[in-house]
């Protein structure tokens, strides 16, 4: 949710998310009728990457999962985001494009 406002020490991060908002967009007007272009922006997944990034251990990010008062009380899996990626890719999102589907239970 970067891309659509400041957060303090992010400001190069959130002008990259932003910059692939306006790519899906664009690209998806270039390459239509033929080819839909969709992002999916993940909310807090806890990946060895994400640990590393914020320099937490799983015991650490247990615990920050719990003091975030998350609306749906946990962090995404990688199969949360997987589940959206079929459907983005299915004919059931057929008459989707230039969108960016943020998964991210609610904050």
């Amino acid at each position: 949710m970067v891309a659509f406002g400041p957060q303090v020490k992010n400001g190069p991060y959130g002008a990259s998310k932003a910059a692939v908002n306006s790519l899906t967009q664009a690209l998806s007007v270039e390459l239509a009728p033929g080819i839909r272009v969709n992002a999916v922006a993940p909310g807090p997944i806890p990946t060895q990457s994400f640990l590393e990034s914020m320099s937490l251990d799983e015991a650490s990010a247990a615990k920050l999962e719990s003091r975030m008062g998350l609306p749906l009380g946990r962090y995404g899996t990688p199969a949360d985001i997987g589940a959206a990626v079929v459907f983005m890719a299915s004919p059931a999102s057929s008459w989707i494009t230039g969108q960016c589907l943020y998964v991210t239970e609610g904050s």
